[in-house]
């Protein structure tokens, strides 16, 4: 028995080194993705999304729907990103995951008339506070935009292949595609649909 707590006791920081690690492994490609989504560098925040969410539209359709977004009568922002934590790696079969809590400050402004009547500004803004909770919502009524305080979740997923870059997939426990593309295993782990 007190071989265990030995050997115990000189596994522990072979595992804090590994945790610290991929959590500044993580952390790194966290700051590039923020960036990219600040530019509004779609191409490059297209690279770093999970690749079987991309390859389900298509590389180039993700590109431009992002593009898109603000030629359709919207213009938004988003800045502040702030990680608030990273879960342990969570290894199963050939990837490995990691569940990422974050903020960022969203600011959707509607420049189209469609939006501007007073039944679409309710209806809007009664969307973004049911998903993210009245206190986060705030709607400047001069330029009609929303201000927005989101708190989300992601997955950082890396295949354990050698050099292998972590990609990035939200977590929505409403969003279908999350059954098709994330095992039950992984699931159940970071308790996706709770």
């Amino acid at each position: 028995m007190k071989y265990f707590f030995g050997w115990l006791l000189l596994t522990l920081p072979l595992l804090t080194v590994a945790q610290t690690a991929d959590e500044s492994a993580i952390q790194e490609r966290l700051q590039a993705y923020y960036e990219a989504n600040e530019s509004k560098d779609w191409e490059s925040v297209v690279d770093m999304l999970y690749q079987p969410l991309v390859e389900m539209a298509s590389r180039d359709a993700l590109v431009q729907m992002f593009n898109d977004l603000e030629g359709n009568g919207m213009v938004f922002e988003m800045k502040g990103f702030e990680t608030k934590k990273v879960s342990p790696v969570f290894v199963h079969e050939d990837k490995r995951y990691a569940e990422i809590a974050y903020r960022s400050d969203l600011s959707l402004q509607f420049t189209s008339e469609a939006y501007k009547s007073s039944q679409m500004v309710e209806m809007l803004q009664a969307n973004f506070e049911k998903e993210y909770g009245a206190d986060n919502v705030e709607h400047e009524a001069a330029t009609n935009t929303f201000l927005v305080n989101a708190d989300k979740v992601m997955l950082a997923i890396q295949d354990t292949g050698a050099d292998s870059p972590w990609r990035f997939m939200e977590l929505d426990a409403a969003n279908p595609l999350n059954e098709k593309l994330i095992p039950e295993a992984v699931s159940k782990h970071f308790k996706v649909n709770d």
